[in-house]
């Protein structure tokens, strides 16, 4: 089971292994908190810096964190989640509180096509 969640909501024992996806640790998160820390499926600095002053679209920003991860290093880690995830629930945790305009809904959406 693969869900995904704010990091600062409350951890809760449905959540399984937490897996932060964010290049920089979360100001105020406790390292208890987190079990692991995958930092290269988070947006590139220059990725994330377009969207947050608007020079790009949500569409673009899509489809450039879908090129990034095409990566074969960030593919590996993206099937070991994906393996780990038909074993036991994984919770993928970033800083937004929505799904709607956060990369870990996208990383969810494909870990779940393998």
């Amino acid at each position: 089971m693969l869900k995904t969640k704010s990091v600062y909501e409350t951890k809760i024992p449905e959540d399984g292994i937490r897996i932060l996806v964010m290049r920089k640790w979360p100001r105020g998160v406790s390292k208890n908190n987190i079990d692991r820390w995958i930092k290269e499926l988070g947006p590139s600095t220059e990725l994330l810096n377009d969207w947050t002053e608007h020079r790009i679209n949500w569409v673009e920003y899509e489809k450039r964190y879908r090129q990034e991860m095409e990566d074969a290093e960030k593919q590996q880690a993206i099937k070991k989640i994906a393996e780990l995830s038909k074993k036991k629930a994984v919770t993928l945790l970033c800083w937004e509180k929505s799904d709607e305009y956060c990369h870990r809904r996208l990383l969810k959406k494909l870990i779940e096509k393998l």
